[in-house]
């Protein structure tokens, strides 16, 4: 019983700590010259002729921050004779007088402008001329100059708490494709592979213009081909060399295994006939594996069941490979659920055309 009592004590004096019964009298705003004592106000839960809460200064000081305005915050307590007078002394972020770039040739400033997202007469800190910067290069790569190189300087104007935001573009030259090999492939030929790519090498027709996501993205579509034609466990990697001339890409693959269908299992069905199921499918044994051909599969067997009216049916794929054949076994569990019944069929916003001539041209 005494161990009760001590933990309730220690929590009750901890609760006291941040909570007073003397009331808030007055809340002060001090050090904003631009953000107004009212917006400040609309920011924070405290009010004047409350009871003093630490807990909700400090909350109401994380709002003030958030709202982007101001580089600090702090806050004062003074005890009167009338009770406890608080005030948030506030320092204002500068704010954007004016953007200024430097360097660029090839794209216009106003498309580089619309690009960032500050704008002038808004507060402005580092973090946001970070991300102006990452979008401007990001622009540039869109365009081909991958190499562009972006840096930039907040210029403080004197007197006032307004600055100017300086860019500095280092564009450099667009980077052309002068050569694509493709190494490691073996079923799969050349020609197949450069049709799924983007990334094209320059010729007359050509541009030939090298940008690095659209390679990320021609690597995901080669390792996407494979896995259709069966390599469930293809390797592709490139290699990027950039040269005076230009840049040469190496694309290198490990085609790995080609995987085939080996049986068929069909579990779980009661009121659709093994036959009908099966018809269906495309998938049979000894065709070429992939997970997507599977699940189409699986997509089939469900319109089988939703054309009967089991719009609830379930249709789980597994596939297993099989070490005594070499190839992969494929199951197909099926969950029948009820059949399902439409109870009533209600049209609505047709003005001109009556209802029976609309319920005639359904299939239900």
């Amino acid at each position: 019983m005494k161990k009760i009592v001590f933990i309730i004590v220690i929590f009750t004096f901890i609760a006291i700590g941040g909570y007073s019964e003397d009331p808030v009298i007055r809340i002060d705003i001090d050090g904003n010259k631009i953000v107004s004592d009212a917006t400040i106000i609309s920011k924070i839960k405290l009010r004047a002729n409350q009871p003093y809460n630490e807990s909700i200064i400090n909350d109401d000081v994380k709002n003030l921050y958030a709202t982007g305005f101001f580089e600090t915050v702090e806050v004062e307590k003074k005890d009167t004779n009338e009770g406890i007078v608080i005030i948030f002394k506030v320092k204002e972020k500068p704010v954007l007088k004016k953007i200024s770039l430097e360097g660029q040739k090839h794209i216009r400033e106003k498309m580089i402008l619309d690009a960032i997202e500050i704008k002038e007469g808004t507060f402005i800190d580092d973090y946001k001329m970070k991300e102006a910067a990452r979008k401007i290069k990001d622009l540039y790569n869109t365009k081909g100059f991958s190499q562009t190189e972006i840096n930039y300087n907040i210029v403080s104007l004197q007197g006032k708490n307004e600055v100017e935001a300086k860019f500095i573009i280092n564009e450099k030259k667009v980077l052309k494709v002068r050569r694509i090999s493709i190494l490691g492939n073996v079923l799969i030929r050349d020609s197949r592979i450069s049709k799924v790519m983007k990334t094209k090498k320059a010729w007359l027709l050509n541009r030939g213009i090298f940008k690095e996501d659209v390679l990320e993205d021609d690597i995901r579509r080669i390792v996407d081909f494979y896995k259709l034609q069966g390599f469930s466990d293809v390797k592709v990697s490139p290699d990027i060399k950039y040269l005076p001339k230009g840049i040469y890409i190496t694309i290198s693959v490990d085609e790995g295994r080609r995987y085939h269908i080996g049986a068929i299992e069909v579990k779980g069905n009661k009121d659709v006939s093994l036959a009908e199921i099966t018809s269906a499918m495309r998938l049979k044994e000894n065709s070429i594996f992939s997970e997507q051909a599977v699940y189409e599969d699986s997509s089939r067997i469900r319109e089988v069941y939703m054309d009967k009216g089991y719009i609830f049916s379930q249709i789980e794929p597994f596939s297993t490979f099989n070490s005594k054949t070499e190839k992969v076994d494929v199951a197909y569990t099926i969950k029948e659920n009820q059949i399902a019944y439409i109870e009533d069929i209600s049209i609505r916003g047709n003005i001109k055309t009556k209802d029976k001539v609309i319920r005639r041209e359904l299939r239900v």
